[in-house]
């Protein structure tokens, strides 16, 4: 841990040295330090599966944040549309070591010391785990029949072929809570399968075939964000508890897998794939550190925003309550959200295509280099702590751990709370399905334990008119 903390200084340091022009040879030097803190990470834990939150928000770190200033902005400053919209070129230097504060921080997070209670994780079993999944997955049934028959695949289509569809509100709701449920039934099956001490085959084909049919669906669509979701939950689930993979795998999964959304990019908007080249597939990450361009540049002008344009994602978290704050307070999206602000600084008042954001960019903002360093040290022990619970089999850590996996590469552009709303929605969800399943079952225990006392009153009864008759026949 002192080591780590070491790297931490080492890389405020930079950031507090860096030039006010860019320097190749600075980027590459915390390009460099940023391997050495995975290499010191990864040889000091010494990980049996590598498919977890670690790993893939790490690889899609580096990607987001060192790619462009150290391979992309010295040969080709525009290689990627969205940079050409403009930023101050000397802030990337200071940007670039201003990530290597954020990640090193993080791994000081994580390599917060917990131990784990041996005993405590062999308890295993949930309550009625079988009722549970059998009520989770026939929501999930019903959320993705109503989805599509209000039109939900064709209003994302529309989405991502820029045409126009006629948009139903409700739509959006129905889309919000399908994660989540999605989420409790793949955790519920596992546990019932190791409840149960089953095996794989035991997984029920109907709930499999539909998730397939689920991801293949959005995947028409042009939608990447559910399918990623879906599939990374997937297959934490099965290398954590059946299958443990090695890091040259988890490459070889990433990688074919961005290959693939990449491609689905840009079907989606028929670009021809013909002059594709390797850094291309992760665009999408890319583009996004010009936002923390952009940060820099609005921080030293403006000052910070004290929190304040952390908020949109806080408030998401409880229904209707950013309606209530944004008018009591009479405060706009733009002053909450940091995406919302980028955007606005990019194009003006015009807020129909986004920019959108990264988890520098949104802290940086928000409470200067202070906040990036405490927040996140935050994120890292927030996640020591959920694979502390998990290996205890806390139902509800698992939930958690199982969200933040399914948004560790979407986390790294997006804003810092951005999975608040959905591990929120996930954790009242699966509280509430269990209460349902208990009500449910309490009340078929008691109609079959009334069922019970009338037949045994009716045989007593028989009983008694059978001894009464004997005893006449007898005098």
């Amino acid at each position: 841990m002192l080591l780590q903390a070491i790297f931490v200084l080492i890389s405020l340091a930079l950031y507090v040295l860096s030039p006010q022009q860019y320097s190749f040879g600075l980027c590459l030097t915390c390009g460099i330090l940023y391997l050495l803190n995975i290499i010191y990470y990864y040889y000091k834990h010494k990980k049996k599966n590598f498919f977890d939150f670690d790993t893939i928000f790490s690889i899609s770190f580096f990607i987001t944040f060192f790619i462009y200033p150290i391979l992309l902005f010295p040969i080709n400053p525009e290689y990627f549309a969205a940079f050409s919209f403009g930023f101050n070129e000397n802030t990337v230097t200071k940007a670039t070591s201003l990530s290597l504060v954020g990640y090193s921080s993080y791994i000081l997070g994580r390599c917060y010391n917990t131990s784990i209670n041996k005993e405590k994780s062999q308890n295993i079993g949930i309550v009625h785990v079988k009722d549970k999944f059998k009520l989770t997955s026939f929501i999930y049934y019903i959320l993705l029949l109503t989805f599509i028959l209000l039109g939900g695949l064709s209003q994302l289509q529309a989405l991502y072929n820029n045409t126009i569809a006629a948009e139903n509100p409700i739509v959006n709701y129905f889309a919000a809570i399908l994660l989540p449920i999605v989420t409790i039934a793949i955790v519920l099956q596992t546990f019932y399968i190791k409840q149960s001490k089953r095996t794989l085959k035991s997984v029920s084909k109907f709930f499999f075939i539909t998730l397939i049919a689920t991801l293949l669906l959005f995947l028409s669509t042009g939608s990447r964000t559910l399918p990623l979701a879906i599939a990374l939950i997937i297959l934490w689930i099965f290398t954590y508890y059946y299958y443990n993979l090695s890091l040259l795998k988890v490459f070889t999964i990433i990688l074919c897998g961005c290959l693939i959304l990449s491609l689905v990019g840009l079907l989606r908007i028929d670009e021809s794939t013909d002059n594709l080249k390797f850094v291309d597939i992760f665009m999408d990450l890319i583009i996004n550190n010009r936002n923390t361009f952009l940060a820099i540049e609005l921080v030293d002008e403006n000052g910070i925003t004290y929190g304040k344009s952390l908020l949109a994602y806080i408030l998401r978290a409880i229904p209707f309550l950013s309606g209530i704050v944004h008018s009591l307070f009479n405060l706009s999206t733009i002053e909450t959200s940091s995406s919302y602000l980028f955007t606005y600084e990019t194009f003006g008042s015009d807020l129909t295509i986004g920019v959108g954001s990264n988890i520098i960019a949104d802290l940086y903002l928000a409470f200067g280099v202070t906040g990036v360093i405490i927040f996140m040290l935050l994120l890292g022990m927030f996640i020591k702590f959920l694979e502390r619970e998990v290996e205890y089999n806390n139902v509800l850590a698992i939930l958690t751990y199982a969200i933040m996996m399914s948004q560790s590469v979407f986390l790294t552009r997006s804003e810092y709370f951005f999975p608040l709303n959905i591990i929120v929605l996930s954790l009242f969800s699966y509280v509430l399905i269990s209460n349902i399943t208990k009500i449910f079952i309490n009340e078929t225990n008691l109609i079959g334990l009334h069922n019970l006392r009338e037949h045994n009153s009716e045989r007593r009864n028989r009983k008694s008119n059978i001894q009464s008759h004997t005893i006449i026949r007898n005098t």
